[in-house]
Order: C-alpha cells, then sequence, then structure tokens
C-alpha cells in the first residue's frame, strides 16, 4: 500500500507482479520458476505479455518512479511505457547493465538459483501524481531491439 507514514518509497518487486498465463514461459517469466521472494522478471521476448502489479494507493501524492533493470549490450534500444493510474511514462534503455549473478554459499546442488541475485541499474522514468483508490501498475514493451526486453527487479515508487 502507498500511505504517507513516514516511508518514502515503495518497491514493487518483480516476483510481486502478475504475469500473463497466456505468455508465462513462452514470452515472459520469472528468472526461477515460481516467481519466489527475490526473483524477478526475466526472458520476456513478447511484447504481448504485460506484467501487472496491484497497487493500493491509501494516500495520495507525487511519486518519483524508477525501475531497476538488467540489459545486455545486445539487446540495448529497448522501448516501453510504465502505466500507472492512467499516466504514462516512456522507458528507453540506452545503458547496457548485465553484471552475472553474485555467488551463493549453497553447496547443495540446485539451491542457488533459488536465491540468484545480481546489481541492478536504475533508471529513472519521471512523476506521477496518484489519487487514493485500487489501480494497477503495467509495462507495456513497444520495441524489442534486440532478443528479449529488460530483466525487471522492482519498480521505485518514492515519495515527493
Amino acid at each position: 500500500p502507498l500511505r504517507d507514514n513516514g516511508v518514502k518509497q515503495v518497491r514493487m518487486h518483480g516476483h510481486g507482479a502478475q504475469l500473463p498465463a497466456a505468455f508465462k514461459g513462452k514470452g515472459i517469466d520469472y528468472n526461477f520458476s515460481g516467481g519466489i521472494n527475490g526473483t524477478w522478471i526475466s526472458a520476456w521476448t513478447d511484447p504481448d505479455a504485460v506484467p501487472e502489479w496491484k497497487v493500493n494507493v491509501i494516500d495520495g501524492g507525487s511519486f518519483e518512479v524508477s525501475l531497476a533493470y538488467c540489459l545486455p549490450a545486445s539487446d540495448l534500444g529497448v522501448k516501453a511505457t510504465l502505466e500507472i493510474q492512467g499516466e504514462r511514462l516512456p522507458i528507453h534503455i540506452t545503458e547496457a547493465f548485465d553484471p552475472p549473478p553474485n555467488p551463493q554459499p549453497f553447496l547443495l546442488e540446485g539451491e542457488a538459483e533459488k536465491y540468484e541475485n545480481k546489481d541492478w541499474k536504475v533508471l529513472s522514468l519521471g512523476e506521477v501524481t496518484l489519487t487514493p483508490g485500487e489501480t494497477r501498475a503495467r509495462i507495456h514493451i513497444t520495441d524489442i531491439s534486440g532478443n528479449a526486453a529488460m530483466e525487471v527487479k522492482e519498480i521505485i515508487l518514492r515519495r515527493l
């Protein structure tokens, strides 16, 4: 929930996004199956696949919106739009950022992938003014210039 209780920002994590069932695993997915805590949106190859987050705006106001992403140089030029409560913010990724996953201390085979993490680039998208009520945030891809769109760790809303 977005509430004015002294918390300056809310993170809408990739694992909290609803992925369209028709495309899951065939155009968009999580980096690890099931969308468990800490996973992110990955393998996004179909522009018709639109991830969606439920947003409960309790206390409206103005927010700076940012996107935490990774994208290899071979896929640069991705264009998209973030839509929330009727406002649309353009996304144009012109800077590659694709570090390898951080090493994990797990000894059992297959366990490290469940908890995989890496560093993320944060791109400021602009400002929105939100009014109280339930709404949805969606990312619509308008151009995939390489093999895939960006990986999405989270959308960050910071109260102004």
